[in-house]
């Protein structure tokens, strides 16, 4: 089963309303090698227009100004920086308590355990009320803006120390 998702992602699409399906479309960022095996089983259950692969750029922030949203459905992710770039970015994140940075983000914007159709309703709900997207998208963001590379170093320094690490 793989880690990353791309089956829930698949099937939360195939659970959007064919009316509102239509409006979605998924990128896959990453080298042509990694995004074929997504693109055939996007192809082997019709929703091949719904998949736009391209490859990485060093300018991720590209990505999520064109994007409305970023759905991180991952099994099982240690942190997911990806999550807190989006957020930082002004890209509301839908993921699940799976994915780690999601204890960053503020309470109602997750599901417990990456599934299918909690994905799609909620994705639904957001297609449906882009009052509540653009809500989520600040409310996020100004939550990760608390976190960068310093303040990691610090906190990290902070609780080595506090479990008895000998002072760098």
């Amino acid at each position: 089963v793989p880690l990353r998702g791309a089956d829930i992602l698949r099937d939360t699409l195939l659970a959007v309303p064919e009316s509102l399906r239509v409006e979605c479309r998924v990128l896959a960022v990453g080298a042509a090698h990694n995004t074929r095996s997504l693109q055939k089983d996007f192809a082997a259950a019709g929703l091949a227009d719904c998949l736009l692969a391209r490859e990485r750029r060093s300018d991720v922030e590209f990505y999520y100004a064109a994007a409305d949203l970023l759905l991180h459905p991952a099994r099982l992710e240690t942190f997911g920086l990806v999550v807190v770039e989006a957020a930082a970015c002004g890209t509301p994140v839908l993921t699940s308590r799976a994915v780690g940075a999601a204890e960053l983000l503020p309470a109602g914007a997750e599901l417990e355990q990456p599934a299918a159709d909690g994905f799609a309703a909620q994705l639904v709900d957001l297609m449906e009320n882009r009052q509540k997207l653009a809500e989520l998208a600040k409310i996020q963001s100004q939550a990760v803006q608390a976190y960068d590379w310093p303040g990691y170093h610090a906190r990290w320094f902070e609780l080595a120390s506090a479990a008895g690490a000998p002072a760098r």
